[in-house]
């Protein structure tokens, strides 16, 4: 009788927990590409965007449909202001071995660079979440 009740709590437990292991990543969808790469490619924000008047400040999870020398996965720092959402800059970005950025970290590439983002693409999506 007693482990069926230990087996019912731990069932309970795992099921919960899994629910909550990517609660923080908010799906965005799926990328067209840029120039035939990342297509296919799973984009997740952080629920916790960072506010400072116009700017927003956010992680952006990519899942890679092909991994990338290894990486499966990568967090990039991105970083827009609401008045100019056609702009982002890309900041830091850290490669994994496992999807949601679980695993073997490959290390930190430095970032800090501006895209021009087209209405309709998912790196748009993402900013119009981050201001709506």
């Amino acid at each position: 009788m007693e482990l069926k009740v230990i087996f019912k709590i731990s069932l309970f437990f795992t099921i919960i927990f899994s629910q909550n292991i990517f609660a923080e990543w908010k799906y965005m969808g799926i990328s067209e590409g840029l120039a035939g790469e990342g297509k296919g490619d799973e984009l997740y924000i952080w629920n916790n965007i960072k506010k400072d008047g116009d700017k927003r400040t956010f992680p952006m999870l990519i899942n890679y449909k092909i991994p990338l020398n290894g990486e499966r996965s990568s967090v990039t720092e991105v970083v827009t202001f609401c008045e100019r959402p056609h702009r982002a800059m890309l900041g830091d970005s850290e490669g994994f071995s496992k999807k949601f950025a679980k695993g073997q970290s490959f290390g930190v590439e430095k970032g800090g660079w501006w895209l021009t983002l087209p209405s309709r693409s998912i790196l748009r999506k993402t900013v119009d979440f981050a201001c709506p």
